[in-house]
């Protein structure tokens, strides 16, 4: 049976993207996240996040920047999941009271943000956590941080994005078909699976 899905596909994501709103996108594995650009982030857009997605607040990234930042990878162990690659958590040096935030997350993000890159911005650990895109993208898996970061080069916009995985109201990962029936998800543009073959 053909699954209901929001409005949205790839133009539509992107018209919404380039006007600083969070979206929603479905990666390969079936789990829904809420995203938006790192660029345009501020903390109404990551209270939102935190308190609509109720998942992690995380920020999507190419590995040579997660390198320049001088972060490092979570390793794994016992058999782990390979939907994902995570580095240790951080925060911003400067501006943070407890790190935990919206305010202090946006300013977390900006931090690992500008460009050029510097290390000295950020500290560890903290309340934001790197997960970072595979160096083949899309062609090597079908992960939040590949998807998202494709999604943002095919907006023209800086492949950095700040991501949260989604959860139902009963506290279950929320899959495509959940999205029309979940308070706080309706409205919002929907990049599915099936359209992941449309992205550059």
């Amino acid at each position: 049976m053909p699954r209901t899905l929001p409005l949205g596909g790839v133009a539509g994501c992107i018209r919404h993207l380039r006007l600083a709103e969070n979206i929603l996108i479905e990666d390969g594995f079936g789990q829904v996240w809420m995203m938006a650009p790192a660029a345009f982030v501020t903390p109404g857009m990551i209270n939102h996040m935190a308190g609509t997605a109720r998942g992690i607040v995380s920020l999507a990234m190419e590995l040579e920047r997660f390198a320049a930042l001088g972060l490092s990878f979570l390793p794994r162990r016992n058999g782990a999941r390979d939907d994902v690659d995570v580095g240790i958590s951080f925060e911003a040096c400067e501006g943070v009271t407890t790190g935990i935030s919206a305010q202090d997350r946006a300013l977390t993000v900006r931090a690992a943000a500008q460009d050029p890159i510097w290390q000295g911005a950020i500290t560890t650990p903290g309340h934001v956590i790197p997960l970072i895109e595979r160096p083949d993208g899309l062609t090597a898996r079908a992960g939040v941080a590949e998807v998202s970061l494709a999604l943002l080069r095919s907006a023209g916009l800086p492949p950095l994005a700040v991501v949260c995985a989604v959860l139902t109201e009963e506290g279950r990962d929320c899959a495509a078909e959940d999205v029309p029936v979940t308070e706080g998800l309706r409205g919002l543009a929907f990049l599915s699976r099936e359209n992941h073959a449309e992205l550059d």
